[in-house]
């Protein structure tokens, strides 16, 4: 362990489906592999991270739509449109066994940060989609975070100000492409712990740079600008 109070997170790792559910996606099969069904690259991103930072790696490689990581338990988003059709036995089955462990997981990782007496960063990775319907979004990073938090917005002036001199072509954005304090993980974790105890930080990096031979800059770079903070 490198000693930084810090953990890392990834909600949409993968596109995996048990096969017990499998059925759910015959009339679409393919979509699973979409943005839809995961954040493509942010695994890679985020096992950077974790290894030059020598921090832990949570991951859940199981396809949002067939449950979604990131929203509360009690959200209408939790089961898509293609897993509404589950009984609620299966619903159960899927939250005791795949959604809670992991989100437990992090949560334990957290509290043992936190009952050691420092400040834990938590920094949950995604990647989103260049387009959205008729939208060509023009964010390239974004950091979300509570503004009402100071502990993250700290976090948010020193990283964004670190990545926009390192990468100055690219565009660093706060609070986008999507609010830090919509419903998620890190929203849920901060009702847990107070802004002193804990720092939720949401990365979002646009999958146009999934495939680019630029990823290993803006994963160096962010993997940077967190060590900045720290010094």
């Amino acid at each position: 362990m490198s000693g930084l109070p810090v953990i890392i997170s990834c909600e949409h790792a993968g596109h995996q489906v048990p096969a017990a559910y499998q059925h759910l996606f015959a009339s679409d099969p393919e979509v699973i592999y979409t943005h839809r069904g995961w954040d493509i690259g942010a695994l890679p991103i985020a096992r950077f991270l974790s290894f030059v930072l020598d921090v832990p790696l949570y991951y859940e490689e199981t396809s949002r739509l067939l449950i979604e990581m990131n929203r509360s338990p009690d959200h209408p988003a939790l089961f898509s449109s293609y897993s509404q059709a589950l009984t609620n036995d299966q619903r159960q089955w899927l939250l005791q066994n795949i959604y809670q462990p992991y989100r437990q997981k992090v949560t334990a990782a957290l509290a043992q940060i936190i009952q050691s007496g420092q400040s834990a960063l938590h920094c949950s990775v995604h990647t989103f989609t260049p387009v959205l319907g008729n939208e060509v979004r023009t964010t390239d990073i974004g950091i979300l975070f509570d503004p009402n938090r100071s502990s993250e917005s700290k976090f948010a002036d020193s990283v964004g100000a670190y990545l926009m001199n390192k990468l100055p072509d690219i565009q660093i954005d706060f609070n986008l492409p999507y609010a830090g304090t919509d419903d998620g993980f890190t929203t849920y974790l901060r009702e847990v712990y107070p802004s002193e105890n804990y720092c939720g930080i949401e990365i979002e990096v646009n999958q146009r740079y999934a495939g680019s031979s630029r990823l290993h800059h803006v994963k160096k770079s962010l993997t940077e600008a967190i060590q900045h903070f720290y010094r």
